[in-house]
């Protein structure tokens, strides 16, 4: 196959796995709850949807107590950023996103292991899906709160909704999941993230540019200024 034809056949391909992989994650969020749920209840398993719901309440209190330590960094990165830094902006981002991504791939271990730990009582498949709803619900809720121009909530929640479908595919095929496997995606999403913010980071020199323009000139008009003038020689405005 020629490269003209080959680029545009990876891509394509790219394209079209990405448009599945979306589409079958819109399924699971709409219809894992209530098919999970319902083919639980009706297997006796009510007391786990209760736990269900109260660890989906719960979660977000719990949630904002443990994001805390992420906002001593804030400071830090807001003054990196602000002086254009951006190997520092990098090395902080890191630390702040993977930790916030550490919070979420720890709540989704935590969900999952909930559920299979019930394996040998109910069916594998409605503890999966009752077990993604519970895990993602309450992100999918907190990322919905803080609303669309917030892109670094919407990609937890991908981590998290990719993280627990590797546990699950892991499940299905016989293995045992391992929570490193969760640490990896983290470590990579946190890499990406900090390197793409890094680099959109410029030097802040609309400040000095501003300064030196109101010592040069009118702070009133604009028009240049001598040393020592009382008044604008344009526009009259007392200096």
């Amino acid at each position: 196959m020629k490269l003209n034809k080959f680029y545009p056949t990876v891509i394509n391909f790219g394209a079209n796995t990405i448009y599945i992989f979306s589409f079958l994650i819109l399924i699971l969020n709409f219809f894992s709850g209530i098919v999970g749920g319902l083919w639980l209840l009706f297997s006796g398993g009510w007391g786990l949807i209760v736990s269900g719901i109260v660890m989906s309440i719960f979660m977000p209190y719990g949630w904002s107590i443990a994001f805390l330590l992420q906002l001593i960094l804030a400071p830090f990165l807001t003054k990196a950023a602000e002086k254009g830094s951006k190997f520092w902006v990098a090395i902080l981002g890191f630390i702040a996103n993977f930790y916030g991504n550490f919070l979420i791939i720890l709540w989704t271990y935590f969900a999952f292991n909930f559920f299979m730990d019930y394996r040998t009582e109910y069916a594998l498949l409605p503890l999966l899906l009752l077990g993604y709803s519970v895990a993602l619900g309450p992100l999918q809720y907190m990322a919905k709160k803080e609303g669309p121009d917030s892109s670094g909530s919407f990609l937890g929640v991908f981590l998290a909704q990719l993280g627990y479908i590797v546990l699950s595919i892991v499940t299905l095929a016989g293995g045992v999941p391992n929570f490193t496997i969760l640490v990896l995606i983290a470590l990579s999403f946190s890499l990406i993230i900090a390197i793409i913010t890094a680099t959109s980071i410029k030097p802040s020199v609309s400040m000095v540019v501003e300064e030196s323009y109101l010592v040069d000139n009118c702070p009133n008009c604009g028009f240049s200024k001598n040393e020592g003038d009382s008044f604008c020689t344009n526009c009259g405005y007392k200096l």
